[in-house]
């Protein structure tokens, strides 16, 4: 520390290129200077940085903690773009780290006409009201296999979203469960009550499955023995009724055939 408050130079640039990592923001210089001292607030006595000249300054807090302001989008973006406007190209797009890279090429060779701007205007809208980007939801459909299950979202298109489950143990990758926006709601809009209420639900649903899966599995039996009985029946029927086979007589010996 210096100044008994401020970091060190070098631990604020490493917060920064550890802080740029996670948002896949590639290499790029940093411009950082001082800033505050020993008679700022708490938390104020920090670095100041950005990476584009234009960019809004952002900060290196006493914590290391990063107080983000963005940066240029005609160089790069950040999802979901706050502050500020996405950038033109899906190229200088940055996704969070916690964003798995197949669903990032999903939406972007599937996703909105007009690349991120177009993406971005689509979810701002929330024509299909959907959870905001990145925000906690649980899965509500009681018919879904992922029923309770929690996870962020991301937008896709339309009504369509992703949410990306935290790593199951042992497995390299998160999971990715395909929803429509009604079919997740975000944890703060979800009470204790209201989950009872779907897990109840959710439970008669599974009881009448099963129910109609057992009638099904019965009725196929019966099926399945009455057509074996018929197919036995028709074929005795046709032994019934062949004809007896007509024996050929053959001359009598010594007799001639004549016209």
């Amino acid at each position: 520390m210096t100044n008994d408050r401020r970091p060190t130079r070098e631990a604020a640039i490493a917060a920064v290129v550890s802080f740029m990592h996670n948002l896949r923001i590639p290499a790029h210089p940093i411009q950082i200077i001082m800033d505050g001292n020993d008679h700022s607030a708490p938390g104020k006595c920090g670095w100041a940085f950005w990476l584009e000249s234009d960019d809004s300054t952002s900060y290196v807090h006493e914590d290391l903690t990063i107080e983000w302001a963005g940066t240029a989008r005609s160089e790069m973006g950040m999802a979901p773009w706050a502050p500020g406007e996405p950038p033109a190209t899906w190229e200088r797009v940055y996704w969070p780290e916690w964003v798995p890279e197949k669903l990032i090429e999903e939406v972007a060779e599937r996703g909105i006409s007009g690349g991120p701007r177009g993406y971005e205007e689509a979810h701002r809208s929330n024509y299909a009201y959907a959870p905001s980007f990145g925000c906690e939801v649980l899965i509500i459909n009681v018919q879904s296999p992922h029923f309770g299950e929690r996870g962020r979202y991301v937008h896709a298109w339309g009504n369509m979203g992703r949410v990306v489950l935290p790593p199951a143990d042992g497995a390299p990758l998160p999971g990715v469960v395909v929803v429509s926006t009604g079919e997740v709601a975000e944890l703060e809009d979800v009470s204790e009550d209201d989950m009872l209420t779907l897990r109840v639900l959710a439970s008669e649903i599974q009881q009448c499955n099963t129910a109609i899966r057992d009638i099904t599995a019965r009725r196929n039996t019966k099926l399945v023995s009455v057509v074996a009985t018929t197919k036995l029946l028709r074929v005795a029927a046709r032994k019934r009724r062949a004809p007896e086979p007509i024996q050929q007589k053959t001359p009598e010996e010594g007799v001639t055939c004549s016209e």
